[in-house]
């Protein structure tokens, strides 16, 4: 309950956090980067991104659901990052065919 919360973090907790969010330059709070872009990997290294071949290298809870939050999160990023791809191209293209 409220009596069991403490309004700070232990000393050891907070140096660690905080060498952590100078290395990667990061602030010292959780952050969409940290907790979804940067917390995967994939289960199968041979094999492309898919919903089902990543994975959360930390969860905070361990369930299958918070696991699957992530992953949604994974494949939403990495289905935009195919389209500003894409996107790029048809602009590439569209110079091309301007120009000549």
């Amino acid at each position: 309950g409220k009596a069991m919360q403490l309004d700070t973090i232990p000393y050891e907790i907070g140096l660690i956090w905080h060498h952590t969010a100078e290395t990667f330059k990061l602030p010292t709070v959780t952050t969409y980067m940290t907790v979804a872009l940067t917390n995967w990997r994939l289960l199968d290294p041979s094999k492309p991104l898919t919903f089902d071949n990543c994975d959360a290298i930390m969860a905070c809870s361990g369930t299958e659901d918070e696991r699957w939050f992530y992953r949604v999160h994974i494949g939403i990023e990495s289905i935009g990052a195919q389209v500003l791809r894409q996107m790029h191209d048809v602009e590439e293209t569209m110079a091309t065919l301007e120009s000549s």
